[in-house]
């Protein structure tokens, strides 16, 4: 693997374990990154879901993530996991996330 996509998985994986979707898909799963279902996470399956969640949070679509398409999207993050909005992520939101998660 060369240097470039290296740095171009790097990067990847970091947006997909972030989370960087909008609100609606902010609950990772690292299931979600097995694209084809067989139990393993490869390199090719982390490029193609991390540029459909670029995608997904360039909401201009000009190939860059500006400082308020970035911010938008950690803050929905935040929303979505904030279950009382009350404005703060309390330990026993994120426990029920991840409970919920479980099933």
């Amino acid at each position: 693997m060369n240097v470039r996509s290296s740095r171009s998985l790097v990067f990847g994986a970091a947006l997909v374990l972030a989370g960087t979707l909008d609100a609606a898909a902010q609950d990772f799963d690292p299931r979600s990154v097995d694209v084809d279902g067989d139990g393993s996470i490869t390199a090719a399956e982390v490029r193609q879901v991390s540029s459909a969640r670029f995608k997904a949070m360039d909401r201009n679509g000009d190939g860059q993530l500006s400082e308020a398409e970035f911010t938008d999207a950690r803050l929905a993050l935040m929303q979505s996991l904030d279950s009382n909005q009350d404005g703060v992520v309390e330990r026993s939101e994120l426990r029920g996330q991840w409970l919920k998660r479980r099933g």
